[in-house]
């Protein structure tokens, strides 16, 4: 049964509570109404709770009570809605930071490691002021490279590639560099191919001859030191590395015993013999000399460029 307000017994204040009783639920109407063409703007310092149906179905704990709004809501306020509900759970980013799930599955941000220069568009792994595309540091390995180097490649430790490596400017390292394939250099320039500022070194290996004739030597540098021999001894062919064209190679008598040059030595193989202009076997110094030799002629023979 419904009292009206006029048969209400004469309470002091009652009359006036249910006056704005009504006027609050016309204004709440008004509110409501208005949501479905324009935006409900909500401005708060305290955390804002909505109680609700989550996606699977569950329930969705608030704080306050449960609210449905007809509109967008635009909140003047930060609302760390956890990632199970479709939120980022980690705070407030920081411009240009990359997002990445990290402690206790929330979202997450490590600008020291990981950054995104949004005005010069360009990517810093461990810096935060990145001057490149991409600019690292630290140390990057990589299984394949595509494309050439246009700048300037440096290195104050090692180099390894098992393919190739390209680059129009220059290359330095103060380590090592290892290739597994066999390394071509080709000009872009019109100076020749390589151009050494320095002095260009080849790595000692020694072999260890007898006295008398010595065929087929196997070696494995350019530079091949002469060990063994206590008495006169002869070189007659040297076994041609995997690709002999245009090889140079040094060998340095160290045992102060005369050293002969065979020239076309039948006891060698034909493609590891050695040839020179005359024809004739040379007698190198009978203290310390050497020879230089060259493969020619797409790898048939040994040619004697100079002997001391």
């Amino acid at each position: 049964m419904t009292i009206p307000l006029s048969q209400l017994p004469s309470v002091p204040g009652l009359q006036d509570y249910v006056t704005a009783r009504d006027l609050l639920y016309e204004m709440l109407t008004k509110i409501s109404q208005r949501a479905v063409e324009d935006d409900l703007q909500i401005s708060t310092v305290a955390p804002l709770g909505i109680s609700g149906i989550a996606a699977d179905g569950s329930a969705v704990a608030g704080i306050g009570k449960t609210a449905t709004l007809k509109g967008n809501l635009q909140l003047a306020m930060h609302l760390p809605v956890q990632p199970q509900y479709g939120g980022t759970g980690g705070g407030i980013m920081t411009l240009g930071s990359i997002p990445f799930v990290g402690p206790a599955g929330v979202y997450w941000q490590d600008n020291g490691h990981l950054f995104w220069d949004v005005t010069h568009a360009r990517l810093g792994i461990g810096k935060t002021n990145p001057a490149t595309a991409v600019d690292v540091a630290g140390t990057v390995t990589a299984t394949a490279f595509a494309g050439p180097l246009t700048g300037n490649a440096s290195t104050a430790t090692s180099a390894t590639t098992a393919g190739s490596a390209t680059t129009a400017g220059s290359a330095t390292t103060a380590g090592t560099v290892t290739t597994a394939a066999q390394p071509a250099i080709t000009s872009v320039g019109t100076l020749s191919a390589l151009t050494v500022n320095g002095f260009i070194g080849a790595q000692l290996s020694a072999i260890t001859l007898a006295n008398g004739a010595n065929h087929d030597i196997v070696i494995a540098t350019s530079f091949v030191q002469v060990n063994g021999p206590t008495g006169t001894f002869s070189v007659g062919g040297l076994v041609q590395p995997s690709a002999p064209n245009g090889q140079i190679v040094t060998v340095y008598d160290n045992v102060n015993h005369a050293m002969t040059v065979t020239s076309g030595d039948t006891g060698s193989a034909a493609n590891n013999r050695i040839y020179n202009s005359t024809g004739a076997d040379v007698v190198c110094g009978g203290t310390t000399g050497g020879a230089w030799f060259t493969v020619i002629s797409g790898g048939t023979f040994w040619l004697l460029l100079g002997h001391s």
